[in-house]
């Protein structure tokens, strides 16, 4: 129910700003144009919204117990795979 959990309208608005963002920067001014730091501006805006909407999206996600430790099991095998691949590198 949209009205308890908004989990799925942030994630729409979310995924919206994220197809936006790549289709502005197809329009994106040149370096000297007048109009740059306004991109630059709008730009940084929907990029850190599209961000803080996401993370913030999590917390009302409702297996996310679930999707911590999924999370947490990436990490660890990312991060057991960086240090294999150091350690046969030396």
């Amino acid at each position: 129910s949209g009205e308890r959990n908004p989990h799925a309208i942030l994630g729409t608005i979310t995924t919206i700003i994220c197809f936006i963002q790549p289709i502005g920067a197809l329009f994106r001014p040149a370096p000297n144009s007048k109009n740059r730091p306004l991109f630059n501006w709008t730009h940084w805006l929907g990029g850190n919204l599209a961000h803080i909407l996401s993370s913030k999206n999590l917390y009302y996600y409702k297996y996310l117990r679930f999707f911590v430790c999924v999370l947490i099991a990436c990490a660890a095998c990312s991060r057991y795979d960086i240090l294999r691949c150091k350690t046969d590198q030396s």
